[in-house]
């Protein structure tokens, strides 16, 4: 019998199917009345309320899944009555309190997910440490805390978990370092800490071989990393480890052809800062996201970066990077992002090889030592949005053909010694949000462009221009900041466009911010792209 979402056998009420069912209001303490209750989706509904304590009496229960509800206060202690639960979702509600103890009295419980109810100011989600007696369920295979406010440490507890697949921590209060016993977890497939304070050693991970994603960003471990680190896991393909004070040398194990990684992102760490340089690059066909970034890797950038040639992600700038910038970039024709930013290249002139490159949607050479002039074949870079010449040595005229780039949302050309009238093409990009020109030796009226013309749809976000002074250079009634040409110090914003990417979004940009405006500007990602 289905009626009305509940299916019976033997008089008795097994299965409620009222997911996304439009129902509201609290649970009554009456559901202790269904005890033959086997299986209950109620996910993605508008219920209310706490949780009632008669809920433990419900001892049938296989399945209770209350994900994406408004569910309140603290789980009731009573729930460790419900002694057959085999998966409980609580995902994405407003919980809180601590985590209570008797979840380990659940020992049947193979899912458990308490993901999500952290909603900030007001609602902190859970609280306090993860209980010990979660040992007892040495059934899970998933165990999902994050987004909480959880604190303490991951306790030797864990290491009783032996059939447990997926470890879900993120974003917590947690801290303290990660216990021997984790090495234990040999049937783990992905493990998320990350945006902890977690620390001490990482190399606890080099013994769990079945792992597929290691997110360990933003949290503070502190280790330099032996050739060996993680070399026996053959099946991992994220690995995560940005934001940390790692150092040491890139293991070069990770990129050899045998590795199954697809994404690589070690960025903000100290690695390098004993000197060492980047590898060899042996041809790999898998990697796809590279990003070292603000780190210290000294040396030259080495001509066999384009073995990675899958790559669609590369972030190399704020190193210690010195030599040639290698023509052989220009082989890897699935980048898409390119950034190579304040290193310390031999002088040199705008990258011939880019050409070809008319994939890449994002550029930046500031501060490369980049002298010459800008090459009218720069609108065969025609998908562009971010093109970042700043802090350079570049002369001559601002190309008429940069006009043509019609997808172009930020361009940096400031502090460099460009010269000549600022192209009336420029009114052509129509997408713009961010423009600066100014510490050049460029002159006009860019009013008419970007300030009142007729075919003017909006005001940029940032303009700044050499529109300041008694006698400016360039004429401007909009400009967001107007320097003086004979100033020094009028811009020193260092408008850095790098993101740090997440697995949350696969590591795609979702927005760009620049630090140092004043307010912080945060332009989103425009997925309608014309």
């Amino acid at each position: 019998l289905l009626l009305y979402g509940a299916s019976c056998k033997e008089g008795k009420v097994y299965l409620l199917l009222l997911f996304e069912s439009g129902i509201s209001g609290s649970i009554p303490s009456e559901i202790a009345l269904l005890d033959g209750l086997e299986v209950a989706f109620l996910q993605s509904n508008a219920i209310t309320g706490n949780l009632p304590t008669e809920i433990g009496n419900l001892k049938e229960m296989n399945l209770l899944f209350m994900e994406k509800n408004i569910l309140t206060g603290k789980i009731p202690t009573e729930i460790g009555g419900m002694t057959s639960l085999v998966e409980l979702d609580m995902f994405n509600n407003y919980l809180s309190g601590e985590i209570p103890s008797e979840l380990g009295l659940l020992t049947e419980l193979q899912f458990l997910n308490l993901e999500y109810n952290l909603a900030p100011p007001l609602i902190k989600g859970f609280e306090g440490k993860i209980p010990d007696t979660l040992e007892a369920l040495t059934q899970l295979t998933d165990l999902k805390l994050g987004h909480n406010s959880l604190t303490g440490g991951i306790g030797s507890w864990i290491g009783a978990l032996t059939n447990l697949e997926m470890l879900r921590l993120s974003n917590n209060n947690m801290s303290e370092s990660i216990p021997d016993v984790f090495g234990e977890l040999t049937n783990i497939t992905a493990v998320f800490l990350d945006d902890n304070q977690f620390t001490g050693k990482v190399s606890v991970f080099n013994s769990l071989i079945n792992l597929n994603g290691l997110f360990l960003e933003d949290n503070m471990f502190d280790e330099t990393l032996e050739d060996t680190f993680l070399e026996n896991l053959s099946s991992l393909t994220y690995l995560d480890m940005s934001n940390n004070k790692l150092d040491g040398a890139l293991p070069v194990h990770l990129l050899e052809n045998g590795s199954m990684l697809e994404v690589i992102d070690l960025h903000d760490n100290y690695f390098g800062q004993g000197g060492e340089s980047l590898p060899d690059f042996p041809n790999n066909t898998k990697l796809s996201f590279l990003a070292l970034h603000n780190n210290s890797f000294s040396g030259v950038l080495p001509s066999s970066i384009s073995n990675l040639e899958k790559l669609y992600h590369l972030d190399l700038s704020d190193n210690k990077l010195i030599g040639e910038i290698p023509s052989e970039i220009g082989l890897l024709q699935n980048l898409d992002y390119l950034f190579l930013a304040n290193n310390n290249f031999e002088e040199g002139p705008f990258p011939r090889f880019l050409q070809n490159m008319t994939g890449l949607s994002e550029l930046s050479l500031k501060f490369t030592q980049r002298v010459g002039e800008i090459p009218d074949w720069i609108d065969q870079l025609s998908d562009l949005i971010l093109l970042d010449l700043d802090q350079n040595g570049l002369t001559g005229e601002i190309p008429e053909s940069m006009g043509n780039l019609s997808k172009l949302r930020f361009l940096l050309l400031n502090r460099n010694k460009l010269t000549g009238k600022v192209p009336d093409t420029l009114q052509n990009i129509t997408q713009l949000d961010l423009l600066t020109i100014d510490d050049n030796f460029l002159t006009g009226d860019i009013s008419p462009m970007f300030c009142e013309g007729e075919n003017l749809s909006r005001e940029l976000e940032i303009l700044y221009a050499d529109c300041g002074g008694d006698d400016p250079e360039v004429l401007c009634s909009c400009c967001t900041l107007c320097c003086d040409a004979e100033g020094t110090t009028c811009n020193d914003d260092e408008l850095l466009a790098n993101f740090d990417p997440i697995w949350e979004v696969m590591y795609n940009r979702q927005f760009w911010f620049f630090n140092d405006t004043d307010p912080l500007l945060v332009f989103q990602q425009r997925f309608n792209r014309q």
